[in-house]
């Protein structure tokens, strides 16, 4: 890692920022989402085995994920294109 943050080309500053932002928006979605899907599987449905919510988290956080991810590389190769 011999480059600096103030000499890298603009193809690496490009992927860091949509780094950052892939990363920061599933800090804003993948956390609530998990909180309610925990909240309904206990509260609303009574599942409460530690398997159970764990499969249902998984499946609904891939899915929003996989979602997620699309649209921000969707978004970041319009923007850059050349």
């Amino acid at each position: 890692m011999t480059e600096t943050i103030t000499n890298m080309d603009k193809r690496t500053k490009r992927i860091h920022k949509e780094t950052m932002f892939s990363v920061l928006s599933a800090l804003l979605t993948q956390f609530p989402l998990n909180y309610l899907i925990l909240w309904l599987c206990i509260e609303r449905f009574g599942i409460t085995s530690p398997e159970a919510l764990s499969v249902i988290s998984v499946i609904f956080l891939t899915i929003s994920a996989y979602i997620r991810v699309f649209y921000t590389r969707l978004y970041f190769s319009k923007r850059y294109e050349n």
